[in-house]
């Protein structure tokens, strides 16, 4: 393999960092004026499904040059999603096992930061009584599919394909533990993505890794609405 192809996943995984960060600013910047001149209150509940869909709109959109444009990416071939059924059991047992050490490190890490005051699950508290479906679909079920399009899908098989292995699953490691900009849980979100890459690179599939993340994010949200 040609050295480039290492530098370029480095300036294409930074490049998404900061496009990322300036399209969320300028979609919250316009939200607010829209919200301010329609009159809605509700900004920070409308704001979190507006944070999911740029990162769902970001993520797809460069899997989907680099699949289909570049072709890069096989959906099929690549992915790992001819037989999908068999590959959710393993996803079960992945997330019982994420679970249980999530368990034991959040318990640790809690006595150092305050986890109770986390923006998202602030607005899902706030807004419970608001459809709960809503919740799962875009904190849930959107980041999931989107994040491992581009992190674990373009990414670590990506750079697989490629004869990068170690490097595609470093970079979506730290890149996933930076786009949720919170500095309060970067060290779990770096475990998370790390976890979620190794899933990969171990069955060869995106469904084990897509299935383990909504699963994880929807008992945050079962957590946040009914405790």
């Amino acid at each position: 393999m040609k050295r480039e192809n290492g530098y370029s996943l480095w300036l294409a995984s930074f490049a998404f960092l900061i496009l990322l960060f300036l399209l969320m600013n300028a979609v919250y910047f316009l939200a607010g004026r829209v919200f301010n001149i329609l009159g809605i209150e509700d900004k920070d509940f409308y704001g979190v499904f507006l944070n999911s869909g740029v990162v769902f709109c970001t993520s797809s959109s460069i899997f989907l040059y680099y699949s289909f444009f570049k072709k890069k990416i096989t959906p099929c071939g690549d992915l790992g999603l001819e037989k999908p059924w068999q590959q959710v059991r393993k996803a079960l047992f992945y997330f019982l096992i994420f679970f249980v050490m999530a368990l034991f490190f959040l318990k640790i890490y809690s006595s150092f930061v305050d986890l109770k005051t986390l923006y998202a699950v602030e607005v899902v508290k706030e807004y419970r009584y608001k459809n709960p479906w809503l919740f799962l679909f875009f904190l849930a079920l959107l980041p999931a599919f989107s994040e491992e399009l581009f992190f674990r899908g373009l990414l670590v098989l990506g750079a697989y394909k490629s004869g990068k292995t170690f490097l595609g699953l470093f970079l979506s490691t730290l890149l996933f533990s930076l786009v949720h900009f919170n500095w309060t849980l970067t060290p779990y979100y770096f475990l998370v993505g790390l976890y979620l890459g190794t899933i990969t690179l171990k069955t060869r599939s995106l469904i084990p890794p897509f299935i383990v993340h909504f699963l994880i994010n929807a008992s945050v949200v079962l957590v946040a609405l009914f405790l």
